[in-house]
């Protein structure tokens, strides 16, 4: 099975910056945004594909997917305080106005190497992933 570069899966959209539609639908989401930013690779479609799908399809409704790429979204994960170094992780964005004000980060320490839907959903349903940093 192979992704459409740039497109819809399911309940997850890829963020890319440089697409113009993408960055004018962000200002519209009336609802959190969650960015899991993935590593280029192999890895890539199993994160997609196996992690982050089936969270997105439980919280559809409740919460904006997307998957990133750090080369791709260089700008955004700098001012998320983050590096590519720290992929994968994901950010919880309040989504007003865009993207730009994080209500929460997964502690990149604790997936060096691995992301599973587990550890993202329990971050999910963290009060505190949601709260003003």
């Amino acid at each position: 099975m192979e992704w459409a570069e740039g497109h819809v899966f399911g309940n997850v959209d890829e963020l890319d910056l440089s697409n113009r539609m993408v960055v004018h639908m962000l200002q519209y989401v009336k609802m959190p945004i969650v960015v899991v930013f993935v590593e280029a690779g192999d890895d890539r479609d199993t994160y997609e594909r196996s992690v982050v799908l089936p969270v997105a399809t439980e919280f559809a409704g409740r919460m904006k997917f997307y998957t990133a790429l750090p080369s791709r979204t260089a700008p955004k994960l700098k001012q998320y305080g983050l590096t590519a170094g720290d992929c994968p992780t994901g950010v919880i964005d309040d989504g007003v106005g865009g993207l730009g004000r994080p209500q929460g980060y997964m502690p990149p320490a604790a997936l060096r190497g691995t992301l599973e839907a587990g550890a993202l959903r329990e971050f999910l349903e963290q009060p505190t992933a949601h709260s003003e940093l």
